[in-house]
């Protein structure tokens, strides 16, 4: 029995493959992987919700980790799990249990993708358990927005591959503009409060509204509807504003609608200029959860809420 290592490594080949296990254990994975998607599926992407599915995978990757302990793949899916479960819980230890899982991937061998995920996904939850440090001291290692695979690629390439490679990177850095230009003014209240505020965040839609010339947004449909609910919100508080808080969200509610009819059974084409070679797969199209407008309606302000009762196009979701 002790030689079997030494046996396995001269003949280059694992402990398993000398054995003949390695077709059926990697067989296993793939299936755990697999069944184990449909948990974040049961989020819609969102972070902090604890559904059912999500919580039965963790018993899943739980037991699939301690059977396959050094498979990166089932690691960083457990790692995700607790990622996604422990974001708003005031136990902190699903939090704690993926920093701990995701700091050992860092070191390990991963695809470009999955090392950009752990890496994302450990700086906020630095920031997120306030090792402020921590967060700031990995976000120095990384590369520069300029060195980012989008942009190489678009760089790189030519013809229909370059116009496909440009058309994502416009939409990667308008997810990355919406992200950076709302959190910046919502959690400012000086900002959120300002017609400034809202007139940086209507010139942000009418960008995407621009370069979705075609209403085809695809899944900037999610963005149009996190940037007109919030608009509405912020004329909302505004009194003299409620006519504008209405179309606001009566524009979120049709992009909710717009998104909600994309089929994640089939891949989606962009068909406006500067995305017409670009194609969102099947798997990357988020389903809504249920709770989605529950959830929404506890940040809408009462005056809103009152008008919306009103109109029975909502009726069905403001209950």
């Amino acid at each position: 029995m002790e030689m079997i290592p030494s046996i396995a490594n001269y003949f280059e080949i694992t402990i398993d493959e000398l054995f003949g296990y390695q077709n059926n254990r990697e067989q296993k994975i793939l299936a755990i992987l697999e069944k184990t998607k449909s948990g974040f599926r049961s989020t819609g992407g969102f972070l902090g919700v604890e559904t059912p599915e999500l919580l039965e995978c963790l018993e899943i990757l739980r037991a699939a980790n301690e059977e396959f302990p050094g498979d990166p793949r089932i690691r960083l899916r457990l790692a995700d799990t607790l990622f996604f479960l422990g974001w708003d819980n005031k136990d902190a230890s699903y939090c704690q249990e993926s920093l701990s899982i995701y700091e050992g991937l860092y070191k390990d061998n991963l695809s470009s993708e999955d090392h950009g995920a752990v890496v994302f996904n450990l700086v906020m939850l630095y920031q997120h358990l306030e090792y402020f440090e921590k967060a700031k001291a990995l976000a120095e290692e990384q590369t520069s927005i300029h060195l980012c695979r989008e942009v190489l690629l678009a760089k790189t390439t030519t013809g229909y591959e370059q116009e496909r490679y440009r058309g994502e990177l416009t939409l990667a850095l308008l997810n990355e503009l919406n992200a950076a230009l709302s959190n910046s003014i919502l959690l400012n209240p000086a900002l959120s409060s300002s017609d400034y505020g809202k007139e940086v965040l209507y010139t942000l839609v009418t960008l995407y509204e621009i370069i979705c010339k075609d209403d085809r947004c695809g899944a900037l449909h999610t963005n149009l509807r996190y940037l007109y609910l919030t608009l509405a919100n912020l004329e909302a508080r505004s009194k003299q504003n409620l006519e504008k808080a209405l179309i606001c969200f009566d524009k979120g509610f049709t992009h909710h609608k717009e998104y909600c009819n994309i089929s994640s059974t089939a891949d989606y084409n962009y068909t406006a200029p500067l995305l017409s070679k670009v194609i969102l797969p099947a798997e990357k199209i988020q389903p809504v959860p249920d709770f989605f407008w529950q959830n929404h309606m506890q940040t809408v302000p009462n005056v809103l809420k009152d008008e919306l009762r009103k109109n029975p196009k909502y009726a069905e979701r403001l209950e």
